[in-house]
């Protein structure tokens, strides 16, 4: 019976998003004209893969994404919302670009027929609306504004609750993202609002010491990643609102030991799961049912190319195919490598291990000279969280080597524990800086 609520949570979330998502759409083309148009000729003057400030990894934008939403969106029928929202038809001819398949479609002038049902998700009930209103420009500033408005709200929930250190250490976490390119990219930034409000969520469960509903949160924000994201940085959703839900147990002695710690971690991980994998299940059981059995194996297809498909070193296609180690290697070092203001040209392995290494090694000194009664669990099980993003970046090793300007944000829990471990328990046992462990919840 325990599993009932939290399931019967993430059926209910995954129901009232198709029938909003579906309500959306019927929002006739007409009202969406002007501002696709407008949307379009943006796409057309600017390159697809564009670095918004000089070559750094971290600022490359992905504008070929942006204007596949975008196309799929116009391409929505609104005399059919749900079935032509699975189809996702969008528009490119062979040799075609992407923005120039868009800029034809908005001018009538070619057919959105290209079905992207493997990926049909949620987003699309954002954006349209907003296209009523304004185009891609301004729908990216207000993608960017709410993360941060959802995450002002989160930090000061975090001050009243906890005091200043946590705060800090969600805000530098924040900053090591470059968050900054939520206003540049939709692709980037769905996760993120999905992964926000879960931390809001959990900040008002404890507030209200009301933690036993965690399960039902984490399977909602699994349900809400799958139906949302675009194959991202989906892991957040689970591990921002399980470090604050870990920090409070492990503050308020619910975990004592490194046993209790890892079964509250698998426990709350299997819900997420549980979500996530119910929704994408449904979403490709919906795919069978309305488009057949070719899409549904084109997804699989898909799904494997992404987990252990050819790729090849330095994402060039005149370079030899990577090994199976320099795949696997490359999906870590490439997303770690993404965190530093680095120049693409000069993103390199060796590079790669004397920045982070050099990092790690100030951190573990400054946790080591300044420890003051910690237990070891309480540094191991923030650790096994900081560790979840490399298990994805393996599992999805081929997705990860390539499109590591975006997955490496999924690092944000990893930047977030090194800050915390290097403040609560390094720096805040320094005698003068007594004062930044603040209060208790």
């Amino acid at each position: 019976m325990k599993i009932l609520k939290p399931a019967m949570a993430g059926i209910i979330c995954l129901l009232t998003c198709i029938v909003l998502m579906t309500g959306i759409n019927c929002i006739p083309r007409e009202l969406i004209q002007k501002n696709s148009e407008k949307s379009a000729e943006y796409f057309r003057d600017t390159e697809l893969f564009h670095y918004t400030h000089d070559d750094f990894i971290y600022s490359e934008q992905d504008n070929y994404a942006d204007a596949k939403w975008m196309s799929i969106v116009y391409a929505i029928d609104p005399k059919h919302p749900f079935v032509s929202a699975v189809w996702a038809y969008y528009a490119q001819k062979p040799f075609e670009n992407i923005d120039d398949g868009y800029y034809d479609l908005v001018h009538g002038q070619e057919r959105a027929d290209v079905s992207y049902s493997r990926y049909w998700h949620g987003t699309m009930m954002l954006i349209r609306p907003l296209l009523v209103f304004t185009d891609i420009t301004g729908i990216r500033i207000i993608f960017g504004i709410i993360i941060v408005a959802i995450n002002l709200a989160n930090i000061l929930l975090l001050f009243r609750l906890r005091g200043k250190s946590l705060g800090v250490c969600y805000i530098l976490a924040f900053l090591s993202i470059h968050p900054w390119m939520f206003f540049c990219c939709l692709e980037y930034a769905a996760i993120f609002i999905v992964a926000s409000l879960a931390v809001f969520s959990m900040l008002i469960l404890i507030k209200n010491d009301l933690t036993d509903m965690a399960a039902s949160l984490f399977v909602m924000a699994g349900v809400l990643a799958a139906f949302a994201d675009f194959l991202t940085t989906e892991t957040v959703s689970f591990t921002l609102p399980m470090f604050f839900l870990l920090v409070y147990y492990m503050e308020n002695s619910m975990v004592t030991d490194l046993r209790s710690g890892v079964c509250l971690l698998l426990k709350n991980g299997l819900a997420w799961v549980l979500g996530y994998a119910g929704a994408f299940a449904a979403k490709q059981g919906l795919v069978f049912i309305i488009c057949g059995k070719d899409e549904l194996m084109e997804a699989f297809a898909v799904a494997a190319e992404r987990t252990y498909g050819e790729v090849n070193i330095n994402n060039m296609y005149s370079s030899p195919v990577a090994s199976v180690f320099q795949r696997l290697s490359g999906a870590i070092w490439h997303n770690v490598a993404a965190l530093f203001y680095v120049h693409a040209y000069e993103m390199t392995v060796q590079n790669t291990i004397i920045a982070a290494g050099g990092v790690l090694i100030a951190a573990a000194i400054i946790i080591y000279l300044f420890r003051k009664g910690t237990k070891p669990c309480h540094i191991v099980l923030p650790i096994l969280l900081a560790l979840v993003p490399f298990v994805r970046y393996l599992v999805l090793s081929s997705h990860s080597y390539v499109h590591y300007f975006f997955t490496y944000r999924a690092q944000i829990i990893t930047a977030l524990v090194l800050f915390y471990l290097i403040v609560e328990h390094g720096i805040s046992n320094v005698p003068f800086m007594l004062g930044l462990k603040g209060k208790r919840s």
